[in-house]
């Protein structure tokens, strides 16, 4: 479903619950007191921010954790809205004390929103986490890359051994996670790419890719704590 037909289908759908609401307090013979009064306000507005919410929603653009954050969001709206609808049929029980009853209301929506904003919160540290993640095996798959194009059409057959080596190195490597050591590696292959360019000396392009290869071992030992939450 594309997104304005999307958002046109909930702002039906909610329009036909405020219809339903007001109909069911009108005509089923709701007495006309200030505190059902009050109740009839605070289920409209649970309904709002439900049907409100959920065209909000649609528009996070995180694909990652988009459906997660939808769900729960949605959970804690619908659940506000049954306790609205639940205090509009029990509002005799505060015998008519109004401070009581809007005490209880305005304490149900800073309850609702807190857990929205922690459900944001969280996601958004998630999202974060994911994507310096995903953007640190997206330079040891770039490094992966250039690497292969030394070794392409045998640019460097005096270097095909350790080239090969440094490449299966990186090709086999964790690429997801990131640590201290991604830009020393990045900058030792532009080193080596440069070296061998200019046709240095086997020793030094040796050192590099050694230098390389190390560097690898340690990021996946760095790697390999963090997962175990060392």
């Amino acid at each position: 479903m594309e997104k304005s037909s999307r958002i046109v289908f909930i702002g039906m759908v909610g329009v036909f619950a405020v219809i339903v609401t007001l109909s069911i307090f009108f005509l089923s013979g709701f007495e006309r007191t200030v505190i059902n009064g009050w109740a009839l306000f605070f289920v409209l507005l649970s309904e709002l921010s439900l049907f409100g919410g959920l065209a909000v929603l649609g528009n996070i653009k995180s694909r990652f954790s988009r459906t997660a954050a939808i769900t729960g969001i949605t959970a804690v709206l619908f659940l506000y809205l049954m306790v609205s609808v639940a205090s509009c049929f029990f509002a005799e029980l505060f015998h008519g004390d109004l401070n009581a009853f809007l005490t209880f209301e305005f304490t149900a929506i800073a309850a609702a929103a807190a857990v929205i904003a922690l459900i944001l919160v969280f996601f958004h540290h998630f999202n974060l986490a994911h994507r310096k993640a995903t953007g640190s095996g997206e330079i040891i798959q770039l490094c992966e890359d250039r690497i292969y194009n030394l070794l392409a059409g045998k640019k460097n057959p005096t270097f095909e051994k350790p080239l090969v080596s440094l490449y299966e190195k990186i090709r086999y490597s964790d690429k997801i996670g990131s640590s201290s050591v991604d830009g020393k590696i990045v900058t030792q292959i532009s080193r080596l790419e440069q070296y061998l360019h200019n046709e240095g000396k086997t020793e030094e392009v040796n050192e590099i890719i050694n230098e390389i290869i190390a560097l690898m071992e340690q990021r996946k030992m760095e790697i390999s704590m963090l997962k175990r939450g060392l």
